[in-house]
């Protein structure tokens, strides 16, 4: 969990992008070594210390706004980050629209339906190698078999060494952050008999594990 002298550090990261380790609040410092050791922020040498440099911005700002989305958005951080950070959605500052585009794949029978619109999803698999769905919260697009999540773009490639014979599972990639759009088609009715989350083990993947927990 994110205390506010944490969020305050990482807000003014945000502003500022570099920062000198010496600046860093001892409580803090804890807290930053997950996003040291997966790149998001960089430690490196600078005259007798060390400095911060800030990598991946949208994530530490996700990681803010979902703890105090109150404090004040500097305008000159990078598009991505602040539009997380107004909306919680990396993408709202390009398209603003709630339709989005789900890649799936199936490897034994598997229907999706939405009202008399029928999706064989594991023939499309055999024939395409995938399938998308154009989707939105208010669509009736369901299936009665479980749903696995893959943030890993390598893993929904190879997806059928995932699969178990016992589960006729389908598989659905997105990329990075997830999106609001695909948390909100999720929670708006049943989807899926169950769904399987497959994040990476990263910052990024265990906020996306924290919001489908929290919305699903």
């Amino acid at each position: 969990m994110i205390d506010k002298t944490t969020a305050k550090f990482l807000q003014r990261l945000l502003n500022e992008k570099e920062i000198a380790y010496s600046q860093v609040p001892k409580t803090v410092k804890s807290y930053l070594e997950s996003y040291i050791n997966s790149g998001v922020i960089d430690k490196k040498r600078a005259g007798s210390g060390n400095k911060l440099i800030l990598r991946q911005p949208d994530v530490v700002a996700g990681a803010v706004q979902s703890r105090f989305p109150q404090l004040e958005i500097a305008d000159d951080i990078p598009q991505r980050a602040k539009a997380i950070l107004q909306a919680r959605d990396s993408k709202v500052g390009d398209k603003r629209h709630s339709q989005f585009i789900l890649p799936l794949r199936a490897h034994n029978p598997t229907l999706w339906q939405n009202q008399e619109h029928v999706l064989p999803l594991d023939e499309h698999t055999h024939r395409y190698g995938c399938a998308s769905l154009l989707l939105h919260p208010d669509d009736q697009w369901h299936t009665d078999k479980p749903l696995a999540l893959l943030e890993n773009q390598e893993c929904f490639f190879n997806s059928e060494q995932l699969y178990n014979a016992a589960n006729d599972w389908s598989f659905a990639y997105y990329s990075g952050m997830i999106s609001e759009k695909l948390l909100n088609w999720l929670a708006n009715k049943r989807r899926a008999e169950k769904i399987i989350h497959y994040p990476d083990f990263d910052p990024i993947g265990l906020m996306n594990y924290q919001k489908l927990t929290e919305r699903v």
